[in-house]
């Protein structure tokens, strides 16, 4: 029992590592995003030789792209992420099931094994009575 156990800290450990990469990794590509659309619109905005009226214009067309590029691009890391919850969610789920499904079958040949031991008892009364 120790060493399943430890196998299956083990395992939990790994997994909670895997998940805290996943995280880093997602926070990164969306700080990332965030710099770059805000580095494109300062640098739009010096280098533009327009006038006040066209350079808000562009400004807010800008923002407007980015800000949909953003959201596109948040909803299809929130799919993965979905999508990579939900698998793990079936694993464990299985994995539970299956354990639970061997603790039942012992049960089961516990139960069996106490109903035999109670009918030799009730046959060894009547012969002996």
């Amino acid at each position: 029992m120790l060493l399943k156990n430890m196998i299956s800290e083990m395992k939990k450990e790994k997994i909670r590592k895997q998940k805290k990469e996943r995280t880093k990794k997602i926070i990164g590509i969306t700080v990332s995003l965030l710099t770059t659309g805000i580095g494109g619109v300062i640098g739009g905005l010096l280098l533009a030789p327009k006038s006040g009226k066209e350079l808000r214009e562009d400004v807010v067309k800008k923002v407007t792209e980015n800000n949909e590029n953003l959201k596109k691009d948040i909803e299809e890391k929130k799919e993965k992420l979905s999508t990579s919850v939900n698998e793990t969610r079936d694993k464990i789920n299985s994995y539970l099931s299956e354990k639970r499904g061997k603790k039942c079958d012992s049960s089961q040949e516990d139960q069996d094994l106490e109903n035999k031991s109670i009918e030799k008892e009730e046959v060894e009364e009547k012969t002996i009575g």
